[in-house]
């Protein structure tokens, strides 16, 4: 067990508050911010 390896597990966590006049807003996996198909109605 000393010299086992050593696995550390993070999980980020993204919260967005969108307004539902935004629409086309998409999460993905890299948390990028992808404004090519957003429109504000």
């Amino acid at each position: 067990m000393e010299q086992s390896p050593v696995v550390v597990l993070y999980y980020d966590m993204a919260v967005r508050f969108i307004s539902n006049r935004i629409k086309g807003l998409k999460p993905n996996a890299m948390n990028l911010l992808n404004l090519k198909e957003v429109v504000k109605e």
